[in-house]
């Protein structure tokens, strides 16, 4: 039996937890040596009051031994901390693995017949230097998952770690991964507007106290400060805050869906950035004419058609504009 440590990171800030027997830790024993070593400005942590996440996927079975995700010695590991409204309740080089088999087959994204290039586990290959470079355009892009460009199957991060990528690179990805996953749900899941530690908030109330911030409080839909005396349930006294709040949390709980044509995923219903309709994308590509005013923008990036200045390249990629928080001022 042997003792690791992994990094759990807050947003704000990185601690060491030292996990005892690591072999046979659950995310049980883990939420509690959490809990445990992890002292917050304010209050207790408590094991309940911590939500987490590796490479894009959720630690929420307490009974799972960390194995199972491939968690080892100084892996990065994001916690949310659950926050409840109106109330403060706590709750280098490129050393590519001998594993890895190597190709002299041309790699799937270069065309600079970078060599040698490596063996993904679907068959497609692909240099180490244009791997690195797609994920972390794959990360930007928000996606929480990692797939082949070719074939869409999805990536096991245990194999991609061993794939020429520096240290640096897997901390970088296993965050970013995270951190999409978290932000994906953002009417649940946010980040305090001073300090970017990472919150869940588990009831109604908007008014939060973060619990790495002395005694800052701000508002879940605006995270702006919090203005208003009293407890403020709903109204956190900043005037603009609140219009079309129905809507807009429309806007913010949505569904993602994955647009034809390509992988990339997005709210399924967006408002006009010109009039601020709703729109539902059912199916087609992204080019979109508004039956209200008829402007024409992306569903993706949100700008006036066409984004990339081609009109028949619907199929280019373009950034995905974050989901929509305001509306226009017609």
């Amino acid at each position: 039996m042997t003792s690791s440590s992994l990094l759990i990171n807050f947003g704000s800030k990185t601690y060491a937890v030292t996990i005892k027997n690591f072999e046979d830790a659950t995310v049980g024993i883990l939420r509690n040596d959490i809990a445990t070593q992890v002292q917050l400005p304010n209050k207790k942590l408590t094991p309940d009051a911590l939500v987490l996440s590796y490479g894009g996927k959720p630690l929420n079975d307490d009974t799972v031994e960390l194995d199972e995700f491939g968690l080892k010695h100084g892996n990065m590991i994001l916690a949310l901390v659950r926050v409840s409204g109106g109330a403060f309740n706590i709750s280098q080089g490129r050393r590519i693995n001998k594993d890895i088999p190597l190709s002299n087959e041309e790699c799937i994204i270069s065309l600079d017949n970078e060599s040698p290039t490596m063996k993904l586990p679907c068959g497609h290959t692909i240099a180490p230097n244009s791997l690195a470079e797609y994920i972390t355009n794959e990360i930007s892009n928000c996606k929480t998952e990692l797939k082949c460009p070719m074939c869409f199957t999805g990536w096991k991060l245990s194999v991609i770690k061993k794939m020429g990528l520096s240290d640096i690179e897997i901390k970088n990805m296993e965050m970013g991964l995270s951190k999409n996953y978290v932000l994906s749900d953002p009417a649940k899941h946010k980040q305090c507007p001073q300090c970017n530690t990472f919150l869940e908030k588990k009831d109604e109330g908007i008014k939060i106290q973060c619990p790495m911030c002395t005694k800052f409080e701000f508002c879940w839909n605006c995270l702006r400060k919090w203005k208003a005396p009293g407890t403020g349930y709903r109204d956190c006294g900043n005037a603009d805050c609140g219009k079309n709040t129905a809507f807009i949390e429309v806007l913010l709980t949505c569904k993602p869906t994955a647009m034809e044509y390509s992988d990339i995923i997005v709210p399924e219903i967006r408002a006009c950035p010109k009039c601020g309709e709703g729109i539902n994308h059912k199916s087609g590509c992204k080019h979109m004419a508004c039956p209200t005013c008829s402007y024409q923008f992306c569903f993706v990036c949100l700008k006036k058609w066409p984004c990339e200045g081609r009109h028949n390249e619907y199929r280019q990629r373009c950034t995905p504009a974050p989901r929509q928080t305001t509306l226009p001022k017609v």
